[in-house]
């Protein structure tokens, strides 16, 4: 067993925890596995949607779009993996030019 020391936010707080080197990469594959992607403002919804900033402008409008977004004064941050599960739901399709 390996013995490791974990150290917080406050140096003064040590928390100590044995495990194997197999339990060791299961954490952190856990926690890597856990993170939240996320990307910030019309930009980001332009990025994963790929489509103009107008557009982008009226999807961050919806209903169906504010379980995925925190909003911080003029400024919003959404979860990538919410969003896209929101609009594949609600069938989301551009109104702009069609080809």
């Amino acid at each position: 067993m390996k013995q490791l020391t974990l150290f917080s936010s406050d140096l003064s707080r040590r928390i100590k925890v044995e495990m194997t080197a197999e339990e060791y990469l299961a954490f952190v594959q856990g926690a890597q596995r856990r993170k939240k992607r996320t990307l910030k403002g019309l930009a980001g919804i332009c990025e994963l949607f790929k489509c103009s900033k107008s557009y982008a402008f009226h999807m961050s409008h919806q209903d169906w779009f504010q379980a995925a977004k925190v909003t911080n004064g003029r400024n919003f941050v959404f979860d990538v993996d919410v969003a896209w599960e929101l609009a594949q739901k609600n069938e989301v399709k551009p109104v702009g030019k069609r080809a």
